[in-house]
């Protein structure tokens, strides 16, 4: 059985410079922003990371993984979907001088800024994985999709009114007769 890593927090300050090997699961119910994407609660996120202290900066790196149960854009089935995401991120404690400043937002460097000098886990898998879940899920790249018309799963059966739809934009001109032909 695998430890909960739901409520691990790390405070920045207290931290040596000994690397912490996190291995674990994080429960799907921690998960707010990524189970909000999914089609229902998956099963909890596993968790295999090290968080070191170097000079000033928590370094995070490793995997997580999950089965995330999804909705497939085309034909809107339920489908499962293996998410395998490398972590490496920096954090440091303090307030993000970018954000304080009218500044431009600096893209390389990607460390993130902890205020209250605490590292919570679980908010950096959500965050991965919100990442992840691709914007518009396929069950599978030649998915059909619905038909427009009566609806049915292009994937499970031949569609009988492709020929009798007449309800779209340019319907009206297949009662258009032209003269002088």
């Amino acid at each position: 059985m695998s430890r909960e890593l739901s409520d691990k927090r790390l405070p920045l300050s207290a931290l040596g410079h000994k690397p912490q090997h996190l291995v674990g699961h994080i429960d799907a119910a921690s998960l707010e922003q990524a189970v909000a994407m999914m089609a229902h609660a998956p099963q909890p996120a596993q968790v295999d990371v090290t968080a070191q202290r170097d000079q000033g900066k928590l370094s995070v790196q490793g995997r997580v993984s999950i089965v995330a149960p999804l909705v497939c854009s085309r034909c809107l089935c339920e489908f499962d979907q293996s998410l395998e995401v490398s972590v490496s991120r920096q954090f440091v404690s303090g307030d993000d001088p970018v954000a304080e400043s009218a500044g431009e937002v600096r893209m390389e460097d990607e460390t993130t800024y902890l205020k209250d000098d605490v590292f919570v886990l679980r908010r950096m898998v959500d965050e991965e994985l919100v990442l992840a879940i691709p914007p518009a899920p396929l069950c599978r790249e030649a998915c059909a999709g619905i038909c427009p018309g009566c609806g049915v799963n292009l994937n499970d059966e031949a569609c009988v009114c492709r020929d009798e739809v007449e309800d779209g934009p340019f319907a009206a001109l297949k009662n258009l007769r032209l003269t002088g032909q």
